[in-house]
């Protein structure tokens, strides 16, 4: 059984690593890459939760309210994070997984 504590660690070692990875390459967004990414159109055969950010500057949220609709999966979107979302706001990362593993149980 996965913690709430547990989670949020993980999420923190993450931040710490990328951030290591992204100083050491000082690496730009890839645009092209998100805009050649088309999503499969039948839902992955496991739960499935969407997670964006409203203010991400490389994936527009429109994508992923179509992939929710598509895939008929919940949608959580963060109100005011980027991109990184795992670095710019880890503890409601955490919050929004802990709710979905408890809704499914």
């Amino acid at each position: 059984m996965t913690s709430l504590a547990s989670i949020k660690s993980n999420l923190l070692s993450f931040q710490t690593n990328t951030l290591k990875c992204v100083r050491a390459t000082k690496a730009e967004p890839n645009r092209l890459a998100a805009a050649r990414y088309r999503a499969p159109r039948q839902k992955p055969d496991v739960p499935v939760i969407l997670i964006a950010s409203s203010h991400d500057q490389l994936v527009n949220t429109t994508c992923s309210k179509q992939i929710a609709s598509q895939w008929q999966c919940p949608l959580s979107l963060h109100p005011y994070s980027g991109h990184d979302l795992p670095l710019d706001d880890p503890h409601w990362l955490a919050e929004v997984i802990m709710e979905h593993m408890i809704i499914r149980r």
